[in-house]
């Protein structure tokens, strides 16, 4: 039964062996491969499982902060959990939707969707921008987001990471509605 191994690159010296190539001179580097029968240097070599790298990213992913999706087709093909509960959604519910739209304020539909197709082109659109997004309970929120053009199972696709600004918003108009007041006091004050 074949087993996966790890092992350091370069140590065949066999120069039509791959790990040969892509052996860099003082780099420490590992390739995992599939062997057949055990070789005769087995105790050098060290088992490791398939989930192992795997494990670390997914920890990352799902306890960022941040809220991720990955979009392709104008679908979420993966959510983190902060992504959901920016939007009041599960994770089952969110991956069902047929396109991203429904989470997006239909003010800024056309413009984000715009956006969407110029990442997608690889045209120049901003890389950071803020929108009104729609909860499940229907109120709306602000969100700040990040996004990049990246390719999801061979096809392009759109990368973002969200933080919810909605307190922020709110402070900022609190602070304008403060300074047109003030603004209005120092007009009706008699000039000296």
């Amino acid at each position: 039964m074949p087993q996966i191994r790890s092992r350091p690159r370069g140590r065949d010296k066999n120069p039509a062996h791959p790990s040969a190539t892509l052996n860099r001179p003082g780099a420490v580097q590992t390739e995992t491969a599939v062997h057949g029968p055990e070789p005769a240097n087995a105790a050098a070599e060290i088992p490791i499982e398939l989930g192992n790298r795997e494990a670390p990213f997914r920890t990352i992913f799902e306890s960022a902060i941040e809220g991720i999706v990955i979009i392709a087709n104008d679908k979420p093909v993966l959510v983190n959990q902060a992504f959901c509960d920016i939007f009041g959604y599960t994770k089952g519910e969110m991956l069902a939707f047929d396109s991203v739209d429904r989470l997006i304020d239909p003010a800024g539909r056309n413009r984000v969707a715009q956006y969407r197709a110029r990442w997608l082109r690889g045209a120049q659109t901003p890389r950071r921008y803020e929108f009104e997004g729609v909860r499940k309970d229907g109120s709306r929120i602000w969100l700040d987001v990040s996004v990049r053009a990246i390719r999801w199972e061979g096809a392009p696709a759109i990368q973002s990471a969200l933080i919810d600004i909605t307190e922020r918003k709110r402070a900022e108009r609190a602070v304008q509605r403060s300074l047109k007041f003030l603004q209005k006091v120092i007009d009706t004050l008699p000039a000296w």
